[in-house]
């Protein structure tokens, strides 16, 4: 265990590198986190020294070995398959309890649910899709809480009408949800970069 009283060496600099590597700014970093964006900013910088709880929700948001965390010894990242964040698997558990037995029976990964609301296992995309539609809760919600929705709809949720379409696409089979997903990062991903060129011109 790191002794607190001790600055965590290079840490400002793995920290980036987390973020580089998930290429998100430092917003999303702070949000992914569940951080305050100046916290974010300040532990990012060096000026602040991170709390183990606020590294621990960082590790956990972004599925960081929490030792190379700390030390910048051993694989940066943990299995994918080890587990969905936790805030994700408690939201799991307060719906799944609102619905009957019959909507968890229909499940098509049912056997794995215990070990998935354990951390033990881990939902595919699809699989959340799926589970956010048989429990009727909103779809860019689960994605955004399971680290499934792509970086680029950021910006984009904050659009009533990209919101109401993904809300709306409820025809669709999961696969097909989950390719105008990746359709519409695509789209997204050139709308932002023209925006930002025209900004540079003005």
């Amino acid at each position: 265990m790191v002794n607190r009283k001790e600055k965590i060496e290079n840490l400002p600099e793995r920290l980036t590198k987390i973020r580089q590597i998930n290429k998100v700014n430092i917003k999303t970093f702070a949000e992914k986190s569940g951080l305050q964006y100046t916290t974010a900013q300040n532990y990012l910088l060096g000026t602040r020294e991170p709390t183990l709880e606020n590294l621990r929700k960082i590790a956990e948001a972004f599925n960081v070995n929490i030792n190379w965390l700390l030390t910048g010894k051993g694989e940066i990242f943990i299995s994918k398959k080890t587990m969905m964040p936790k805030t994700f698997r408690e939201r799991i558990k307060k719906d799944i309890a609102a619905v009957n037995g019959e909507v968890i029976d229909s499940l098509s990964f049912k056997d794995r649910l215990n070990d998935i609301l354990s951390g033990k296992d881990k939902l595919r995309r699809l699989e959340v899709i799926e589970l956010a539609r048989k429990l009727g809760q909103p779809l860019e919600e689960y994605l955004v809480l399971s680290n499934y929705m792509p970086d680029v709809f950021d910006k984009a949720l904050g659009n009533d009408k990209i919101v109401g379409m993904l809300r709306n696409i409820g025809t669709l089979t999961d696969e097909e949800i989950s390719e105008v997903i990746d359709s519409l990062s695509l789209v997204l991903e050139g709308y932002m970069a023209r925006k930002e060129k025209e900004k540079k011109k003005n």
